[in-house]
């Protein structure tokens, strides 16, 4: 028997609030100046939270089942070894402007996914999983791969930063690298988007999984767009055009729903991010063309893997369960 969801009544009013209190957090100027602009997917979280439990739902953060036979601490232990080496491995310059993430409100978010990471997989078999794993990081690297060589091609092998900053008399040097950038955001943006945003915008406002069709997938997604374009203004932490903040949104609702599982939505949501911001910070800036764009190989290549998952959910789902 599937559990029950919330109405959709109290799923809007849920939207609602999300933004007014990533709005109000971060117009209070005592909670951000000691959090950080990350109050803003930390509010979410914690309101989603809030109001599951309240209304006497589970979190879900994990898929249910099939459960491994007896709780594995190694799990959870290497899970949290593969995110600390992602992130040292990547860890930027403290010249370059992703310092931004190196703050105690990124610092809280990040240790409480990973350590969730963590428990999912010790109690979860995720084999079943895995083909979804792979298809999430596939729409992800895809197009960024595509972005960096449409830069190579048109701009030269100067163009990109891919494993070194540059330095070299007459070289344009960039804030970050390619796969350093990538490895260093994805790391902290899947454990980040696991425990906020994912149990927000996915978990909350589009409900279990099996009951949910492309129309409610849609809807969390125009409120996840929304609450982007709300706490993008004046930060340094949420630069991605709108436009790629709602494709992902929608690519993740597709994925979650086709998978069963938020760790799946949550690594695909951090890779089309990262990979957004590491050709921003990887993109060397001459004066015919300025750091940041991507091309349009990005933008297509991302909204062809979205169409693709929206095909599969109208065809496994339908348009309107859940709504009707």
């Amino acid at each position: 028997m599937l559990q029950r969801d919330l109405p959709l009544w109290a799923r809007g009013a849920a939207a609602v609030l999300f933004l007014f209190a990533s709005w109000w957090m971060l117009e209070t100027e005592t909670l951000r100046g000691l959090v950080g602009d990350a109050v803003a997917p930390l509010s979410v979280g914690v309101v989603a939270a809030f109001i599951l439990r309240g209304m006497h739902l589970p979190i879900s953060i994990w898929p249910n089942g099939p459960w491994r036979s007896r709780f594995s601490a190694g799990t959870v232990v290497a899970v949290a070894l593969v995110f600390g080496l992602l992130i040292v491995v990547g860890r930027p310059a403290l010249s370059s402007g992703l310092v931004a993430w190196l703050e105690p409100g990124v610092a809280l978010v990040v240790v409480v996914g990973v350590a969730a990471w963590g428990f999912t997989w010790a109690f979860v078999q995720q084999r079943k999983y895995l083909p979804w794993f792979g298809a999430a990081v596939g729409a992800g690297l895809v197009p960024w791969g595509l972005a960096l060589v449409g830069l190579i091609l048109r701009g030269g092998s100067d163009a990109v930063c891919l494993v070194s900053t540059g330095g070299l008399p007459d070289a344009p040097v960039c804030q970050g690298t390619a796969l350093g950038t990538l490895a260093f955001l994805t790391a902290l943006g899947a454990a980040a988007a696991l425990v906020t945003t994912e149990l927000a915008f996915r978990r909350l406002l589009i409900g279990h999984p099996d009951r949910a069709g492309l129309m409610l997938i849609a809807g969390a997604a125009a409120v996840a767009t929304l609450w982007w374009m709300l706490v993008g203004a004046g930060s340094q932490m949420f630069v991605a055009p709108w436009w790629l903040a709602g494709l992902s949104a929608m690519g993740a609702g597709c994925l979650y729903v086709l998978s069963g599982s938020l760790l799946v939505s949550g690594l695909y949501y951090a890779l089309v991010l990262a990979g957004s911001d590491a050709i921003r910070y990887a993109a060397a800036a001459t004066e015919s063309a300025p750091a940041g764009a991507g091309g349009w190989e990005f933008g297509v290549a991302h909204l062809v893997a979205v169409l693709t998952f929206a095909v599969l959910v109208v065809r496994q789902k339908g348009v309107l369960r859940g709504i009707r």
